[in-house]
């Protein structure tokens, strides 16, 4: 069985903060080096919903010892408004 991939560059226009590059693309016949691109440094916190923090337990502690280490632990409320760790989220119409 043949198998055919492409590997093409992705446009610096493309990629967000969020975003997570590879270092090395590794085929049964080559290791290609990837362009070393900013990683993520940790939870970009205003790209969490309310609703991902119930899903994902262990972001409730970490967004915790994050704000009481002073970082912005601001996340968002819905699609357009971000909240605090001490605010409750409401969403006006």
């Amino acid at each position: 069985m043949n198998t055919f991939a492409q590997v093409t560059d992705i446009p610096d226009t493309l990629i967000e903060n969020h975003d997570i590059v590879v270092d090395y693309i590794v085929t049964p016949t080559k290791v290609i080096e990837c362009e070393h691109r900013k990683k993520p440094s940790g939870i970009i916190w205003s790209k969490i919903t309310r609703e991902k923090l119930q899903q994902v337990p262990i972001l409730k502690k970490l967004r915790k010892m994050e704000e009481e280490a002073g970082k912005d632990v601001t996340i968002r409320c819905g699609s357009r408004h971000l909240i605090s760790l001490s605010v409750a989220c409401v969403i006006s119409a």
